[in-house]
């Protein structure tokens, strides 16, 4: 599921969150990093992913990239939308497309979030 326009505070330039539209600034926390290079314009491409203090580089297939250029992915976890869940909610896509830079996010799957009253078995 997707919203296509991240939205921004216009005076502290706080990214909302696209789920809750919490704006306090505080609350969306970026994780892992992906960026994917084509060769060429549809062609296979190098992916890059970094997560804390980790990188790693492995040659994609065309198939397996969206679009037909170069793409970013930052993935992002909202306090407000995991509660006490450390995965991410939603990512940030930028892409190009015909000389255009695209900004879509993408929404994650909210994690299993655990009723305060429920014992774990």
């Amino acid at each position: 599921m997707s919203t296509p326009v991240p939205q921004i505070d216009p005076v502290s330039s706080f990214l909302y969150c696209p789920r809750c539209g919490n704006d306090w600034g505080c609350c969306l926390h970026h994780g892992r990093v992906t960026i994917i290079n084509r060769i060429q314009e549809d062609g296979d491409g190098w992916k890059i992913t970094v997560i804390g203090g980790l990188s790693k580089c492995e040659r994609v297939s065309s198939e397996e990239i969206d679009g037909r250029r170069d793409v970013m992915y930052i993935e992002f976890r909202c306090e407000n939308c995991s509660g006490s869940s450390l995965e991410p909610t939603c990512k940030l896509r930028i892409m190009q497309h015909k000389g255009a830079t695209y900004l879509e996010w993408q929404l994650l799957e909210l994690p299993a979030l655990q009723q305060e009253d429920e014992v774990p078995q």
